[in-house]
């Protein structure tokens, strides 16, 4: 691992979180809104996107990442993991995504197959979710 691009890309990362709450507080959101989807972002993009793959946010908008992560790693390795809450944080990641759209960082091809995307697919993720927190047999795809 080219410890210079992980170094790069972890800074992009953080500067990005950063513009994404200020981004937040101006739509007028209330603290603790604006803090959950901060939160929630930078755990996909640091502890996710950086860990697990070492890419930048704006490459974690790909259908790989998005589903591993919902599919897969948020179901099994984080023990909050309900349908509910998969929702949740679907929502912010949404939301984190509109914001680097917004700013032109994504483009509309691929922000128009992230939420095609998403729309496809949450339900089968929620469904995923019961079923691994209700012990059942989970086969990730």
């Amino acid at each position: 691992m080219d410890k210079v691009k992980y170094t790069n890309i972890e800074k992009e990362n953080k500067k990005l979180i950063s513009e994404f709450e200020k981004y937040l507080n101006s739509k007028n959101l209330a603290p603790k809104t604006v803090q959950k989807h901060v939160d929630v972002a930078y755990f996909y993009i640091d502890v996710f996107l950086n860990d697990h793959y070492v890419v930048s946010a704006k490459e974690g908008i790909n259908y790989t990442y998005i589903a591993d992560y919902f599919d897969y790693f948020f179901i099994r390795k984080c023990m909050w993991s309900t349908p509910e809450t998969l929702r949740s944080e679907v929502a912010s990641i949404k939301k984190f995504y509109a914001f680097m759209y917004e700013k032109g960082l994504v483009s509309d091809e691929d922000f128009d197959e992230f939420r095609y995307m998403i729309k496809e697919s949450i339900n089968d993720w929620c469904e995923d979710c019961q079923i691994y927190n209700d012990g059942g047999e989970y086969i990730p795809i």
